[in-house]
């Protein structure tokens, strides 16, 4: 899945992705990156230019699932613990696959 919008949470919160939407999130929250603030920009970016499919995004840190599940119809969120465990498993996969070539 490619997302819109990666955020990464951890002593401090990055953004990476589209610079349009990221140009967007600096404007409205005036650089104080908070999740929350980020979601409501991105909600508000969506109500203004997206109209139709929602956005995909995905939050890499410890997040409250709960208080994420009220932007679930705007957005598409997925939550990751660590990146590390994730290219972990996607380099075991690839490994085993040239394997077995």
């Amino acid at each position: 899945m490619r997302y819109s919008i990666v955020i990464k949470k951890d002593t401090k919160i990055w953004i990476y992705g589209n610079k349009d939407i990221i140009w967007y999130i600096d404007e409205i929250t005036k650089k104080n990156y908070d999740i929350y603030n980020i979601l409501n920009a991105l909600k508000i970016y969506k109500d203004r230019f997206r109209k139709k499919n929602k956005l995909n995004i995905l939050i890499i840190g410890s997040i409250n699932r709960e208080d994420v599940e009220k932007y679930k119809d705007y957005f598409n969120i997925k939550i990751e613990k660590d990146m590390q465990e994730k290219i972990i498993k996607y380099i075991k996969r690839s490994n085993k696959d040239n394997n077995n070539d």
